[in-house]
Order: C-alpha cells, then structure tokens, then sequence
C-alpha cells in the first residue's frame, strides 16, 4: 500500500510542507520497533523427523536443517503509516517526487490540509503538541518546517 499525504498534485507539479522531522531508515526502523515492537523472530523445526534437534545442525536421517529461523521484514513504511499515525497521533509524510515511499520521508504534521477555519492559535497548540511528540521520540533531533516542490513541464 502505498500512501502519500501532504501533497499538492496536477499534472506538472508537487509539493510538501511539513512540520516534523526528516527520518533516516534507522530511525524509521526504530520508530517502527517502538509502535509496532520489536521485529519477530520464530524458530521452527527444519524437518519432520523424530530426532534431538539440539544435537546437530542438520537431520542425520534426511539432511535437512534440524531447525529454520524466520525474521519478519519492515520493508516499506508506507504499510505501517496509519498505525504510526493512530498510534502516535503523528503524520507519515513521503516526499521524493518518484516511486519509492522509503525515501524523503517526514514524522510530524502536514500543513497542507488544515482547513482556513483554525485559528492561529490553535495551530501554535497543534504545533507543540506535534513538537513535544517529536522530542520524546527523536530526542536528538529538532523538528523544523520543511517543504519542497517540483516541476516536470
């Protein structure tokens, strides 16, 4: 599944603008581990001998391994999106101008879709609300704006 937020789009132009932070994929893997927990990792029989698996590595009797270790994979955190955003109360936002939803990707809130009706006010708490998240979950870095945009005419 692949989500994009925060964008403006036509034929020949996007754009973004968010408050938040940019997250490298180590980052986003720990932000995944925190709302999500830690990746799984299940050990299943390699074979269906009756065997002492413990003794060696491969089945003596059929030569398979005694067992399989499996690692779940996160590989695109565009299927992970609403539960970070649920979870959190924090927005996903990709921006790369291409396909791959791994690359440019924000954590915070997107300024494109706020209705004209919020009060400047109002936006200051939506903002520290959005920052003070931020701070607890990336307490090394500092959220800022950032927007970007291109043209393909």
């Amino acid at each position: 599944m692949k989500t994009r937020q925060g964008f403006v789009s036509n034929s020949s132009s996007t754009s973004f603008s968010v408050f938040g932070i940019h997250a490298s994929s180590k980052e986003i893997d720990s932000l995944l581990d925190s709302v999500l927990g830690p990746v799984k990792t299940t050990r299943d029989p390699g074979c269906e001998c009756n065997i002492n698996r413990d003794e060696s590595k491969f089945c003596p009797e059929c030569g398979k391994q005694t067992w399989i270790t499996t690692t779940e994979e996160r590989d695109d955190l565009c299927e992970y999106a609403r539960e970070i955003e649920t979870k959190l109360g924090l927005e996903v936002i990709t921006w790369n101008g291409g396909e791959n939803c791994s690359e440019g990707t924000y954590i915070g809130k997107s300024l494109e879709r706020w209705p004209k009706e919020i009060s400047t006010i109002e936006k200051l708490k939506i903002l520290t609300t959005t920052n003070d998240k931020l701070i607890k979950l990336f307490p090394d870095k500092q959220a800022d704006f950032y927007n970007d945009g291109g043209y393909d005419g």
